[in-house]
């Protein structure tokens, strides 16, 4: 009987192990990747809203600064 040694049960076997393992890795990659596309669009909304409420009391306090001179009546 002659058997070709590609195809002997230790190479097979170490294949599929290598295959699951690559499967395996691949799935763990996706997901972190995800995790980590969810993080960074979390922190981005998170630093939007800021700077918005930041805009917004900026533009509040400069709204308020220019009724004070426009009504002082020592300018006028």
């Amino acid at each position: 009987m002659n058997k070709n040694k590609w195809l002997s049960t230790p190479v097979v076997v170490a294949i599929i192990i290598l295959l699951a393992a690559l499967i395996a890795a691949g799935v763990a990659a996706s997901h972190l990747f995800s995790l980590i596309q969810e993080d960074v669009t979390s922190r981005l909304n998170t630093a939007l809203v800021t700077s918005i409420n930041r805009v917004k009391q900026s533009f509040t306090n400069h709204q308020r600064n220019s009724v004070y001179w426009a009504e002082n009546t020592v300018i006028q």
